[in-house]
Formats: C-alpha cells, structure tokens, sequence
C-alpha cells in the first residue's frame, strides 16, 4: 500500500505542475477561444485586433470557401464560427445586437456567417434547437479555412471564433481571434470605420 500511495502522489504532484493544458495536436483548428485580453486594451482598436490595418492599408478581402456571397458596397463583418464552439455560439445574439446598433447609428454593415462546423447536418440540427441561428454558409474542409486564415493576417491555428473587419473599400481593417464582449462595440464601430 506503500508503494501505492507514493505512486499515486508523485502521480498528483506531476498532473499539479502541469499548469498548461496540453497543446493541440498538429493541424488542428483549436475551438475553445482565447484568454480575455487586459480590458482597458481592449477597448482601443490595436488591443482589440491581432491584426490592424489602417484605413486602404490591409489587403483586399477574399472570403473563405463556403461563404455566402455579399451583396453590399459597404463595411462588412466576417465571423467564422462553429457550433461545438462556446464561445461563438455566446456571441451570436451579442452580434445581432451589435449589428442593430449599428445600423441605426448609419452603418449598414452586412455581417457574414460561416460555419467551420464538418457537416452540414451538424449546424441544421443546431439551427433546430436554436432557429434566432442565422444563415450562413459552411468552410467544406478545415484545411480551406487553415489555408485561408493567413490572407486575413491569422495563423493557420487561430481559434474559433474568428472575426475580419472589411471597410467599404474592400480592404480588411482588423483581424481578430477570439470571442467579443460587451465592451467592444466601441472596437467594432471602429474597426468598421
């Protein structure tokens, strides 16, 4: 029993150090959001975007495979979500709020979904159980949307959600990784801008 309880504890005080979850395995989209950044960065452009371009600065916008086609001249909003993903389904209703702001300050900006979801089943059954869901399309093959994530300025294993912010002019002003808060309309109205 000795020799058991000694096991055990050097067990316990190995699992202890480990003060990192293990990373994920290679070519592996993470799905579980990043760390809130210091809240008073937040709230500036810079803080909020990994990647911040100024206005006709960033390069020209190419949605990813799968995305639902825009129709508009005007700013737009990119978010890349999944269903398995907690923090983007938490920030959907935060976004439709967003948006309504928005438009009734002026800014009819034109927000697209898509899905990083692996089929289309998965999000039909979500869009069941929740129907405020909104349309969008679907990334067919996560290596499409790895391949994709640099021409916003991500790496290829940016977590979910993604959010890129276009101007009017085509070009992308901000590249972020990782949920919204309530907090950070002020960045969004920026980053629109």
């Amino acid at each position: 029993m000795t020799k058991t309880l000694a096991l055990l504890l050097v067990s316990l005080s190995f699992v202890l150090a480990c003060d990192e979850p293990p990373p994920p395995a290679a070519g592996a989209l993470r799905g579980v959001g990043v760390a809130a950044r210091p809240a008073d960065d937040a709230r500036t452009l810079e803080g909020f975007c990994d990647v911040h371009h100024a206005s006709g600065a960033g390069p020209s916008f190419t949605p990813p495979p799968g995305a639902t086609p825009t129709t508009g001249s005007g700013p737009r909003w990119l978010n890349v979500w999944a269903t398995w993903c907690a923090p983007c389904v938490e920030e959907l209703p935060r976004m439709a709020r967003f948006r309504e702001t928005l438009v009734g300050e002026g800014t009819n900006v034109e927000v697209t979904y898509v899905s990083a979801d692996a089929n289309d089943a998965a999000i039909e059954a979500f869009r069941r159980r929740h129907p405020a869901t909104p349309e969008g399309g679907r990334v067919p093959e996560l290596a499409q949307l790895q391949a994709w994530l640099p021409s916003v300025g991500l790496d290829t294993g940016a977590p979910l959600p993604v959010h890129v912010f276009v101007g009017a002019d085509g070009k992308v002003r901000c590249a972020r990784a990782g949920g919204i808060d309530d907090d950070d309309l002020d960045a969004v109205r920026a980053a629109l801008r």
